[in-house]
């Protein structure tokens, strides 16, 4: 695939400043927080406080791996443009094929309909045929285009449960970036043709102060990669 349409990131979001809460008492926040963890199992309070610095962190590791996320833009159309079947020109003409056979197929049942109603044997019997032949053909040539053209699809997949090979750059990226954050969830999308992978992305999903956030962040060729990025 054509991965010169993807564009990384140039410049990091506007980062929060650390957190001044007001407590209402002697305890500092982060005091607080880890004792509302230890004596009451409460620790929304403590994820809260910790957010804005993993972020901080996680922005820092990612600019230092020169691994800025790819643009939500970019991924866009280069997934639009890998799902798109490359022109054929037999899948033209079955094209064609189809359409004529379903206008003759129509035409035919139009005049089966009128020699019915006006009983002309000679026309009901041709018109019939006509029918006939035009929708068998039209079905058989449907069959036979699907069952030769290729089905394209993304799929996203827990890295856990990923089968394949993955590169040891993408690898060293998700475990550099995890060990900052181990809630961060990472998967592979990948685009599938006839079972077999092609061009997987590394995804890491993180949750920010507005909901989660998907970043994807490495892509390799598949099948038989070379070790390197292809982005």
């Amino acid at each position: 695939m054509d991965t010169s349409i993807l564009e990384r990131q140039s410049l990091t979001p506007d980062l929060p400043d650390e957190p001044q809460q007001e407590t209402g008492n002697d305890l500092q926040p982060m005091q607080l927080a880890e004792e509302a963890q230890n004596l009451l199992g409460y620790d929304g309070l403590l994820e809260q406080l910790a957010r804005p610095d993993r972020r901080r962190k996680m922005w820092q590791k990612l600019k230092e791996l020169d691994v800025m996320p790819f643009t939500q833009e970019s991924v866009e159309a280069y997934k639009e443009d890998a799902v798109r079947v490359p022109f054929a020109i037999w899948r033209w003409v079955a094209d064609r094929v189809i359409r004529l056979s379903l206008i003759i197929g129509v035409t035919g049942l139009l005049g089966c309909l009128a020699a019915w109603v006006v009983v002309i044997p000679l026309a009901s019997f041709y018109s019939f045929a006509a029918m006939l032949g035009g929708f068998a053909v039209a079905i058989v040539t449907s069959i036979v285009r699907a069952a030769n053209t290729p089905w394209r699809f993304w799929l996203t997949t827990d890295i856990k449960y990923y089968r394949e090979p993955i590169p040891e750059f993408a690898l060293h990226t998700a475990v550099e970036l995890i060990k900052i954050d181990p809630s961060a969830k990472f998967s592979v999308c990948s685009l599938y043709e006839e079972q077999n992978s092609i061009d997987p992305f590394l995804v890491m999903q993180i949750r920010e102060e507005d909901g989660l956030h998907d970043y994807y962040l490495e892509v390799w060729n598949e099948p038989g990669f070379a070790g390197q990025r292809e982005a």
